[in-house]
């Protein structure tokens, strides 16, 4: 998919802000932020 590390740290900004801007719960973006991470070996390319 060719995602660098700057992609997805940009990635994880919208989506935290997103988050926040949608009034979710603190333990919800926990546990969308901890899911998204375990995939991000699978996703972010050297």
């Amino acid at each position: 998919m060719q995602i660098s590390e700057r992609d997805w740290s940009v990635f994880l900004g919208h989506a935290g802000d997103t988050m926040a801007a949608l009034n979710v719960p603190k333990q919800e973006c926990d546990d969308v932020v901890a899911f998204v991470l375990s995939l991000k070996g699978d996703i972010v390319e050297a």
